[in-house]
């Protein structure tokens, strides 16, 4: 083998392992950024899932301020040619995307608080007790429901949507019914506050039971 032959094998040989490494370099970096094709539609997903909740509440007569939506897709834009685009790309869309998501959330936040506020301020809550036992329990859970969900701190498009489906049948409800007397409220207040048996009267314990709320009452003794 002459010494020319060697070398056009070595060369051969460089040339092989150049295409493997450039093979492997271009499989890892394939790789970094379906890692950050990922990231960028976990936020992608998070801020959809933002807006969702913003339009069902914007429907429902909320005002909720929104922020402009389209830095992510410009910083991408401006810094992607052709082929893959560069880490920073990616870096930098992510960062503009949640910037925006945080934003948005933050202002559904507030709205959903106000919202929800607003509408159980508008319940006529003390009309329960007109209610026959069984449906005021029915009635009963679906304000406790509404109470659950107004503890929430960010709502979900389904979280609005649920809100609102069971606050217009219960207002419905509570709406339809008579006020109840304003000695029964008093003395359900009384009640609330706490108080003991020697203060409440015969009268009282028979307004309780004309308008079967009597089962309410927990009557329990005092360690002396």
């Amino acid at each position: 083998m002459t010494s020319e032959s060697v070398l056009v094998k070595a060369r051969a040989l460089n040339a092989e392992a150049n295409k493997l490494r450039e093979g492997a370099e271009a499989e890892d970096n394939a790789k970094r950024v379906l890692t950050r094709v990922d990231e960028l539609n976990t936020a992608l997903d998070g801020l959809q899932r933002a807006l969702d909740a913003v339009q069902k509440l914007r429907e429902r007569g909320a005002e909720v301020a929104l922020p402009p939506l389209d830095g992510g897709r410009e910083a991408f834009g401006q810094l992607v040619g052709t082929g893959l685009p560069p880490q920073r790309a990616f870096a930098t869309a992510k960062t503009k995307i949640e910037g925006t998501w945080q934003q948005i959330e933050s202002n559904l936040k507030q709205a959903w608080a106000a919202w929800t506020a607003r509408l159980a301020a508008d319940l006529q809550v003390q009309r329960l007790v007109m209610l026959p036992p069984s449906d005021r329990r029915s009635n009963q859970s679906s304000l406790n429901t509404l109470s659950k969900l107004g503890k929430v701190d960010i709502p979900s498009a389904g979280n609005v949507l649920e809100f609102a489906v069971v606050y217009a049948s219960l207002k419905e409800t509570l709406d339809a019914l008579p006020e109840p007397l304003p000695e029964l409220q008093a003395l359900l207040k009384r009640l609330a506050e706490r108080t003991t048996l020697d203060r409440l009267s015969d009268a009282d314990v028979a307004l309780l039971r004309q308008h079967d709320v009597a089962d309410q009452i927990e009557v329990q003794r005092r360690a002396v």
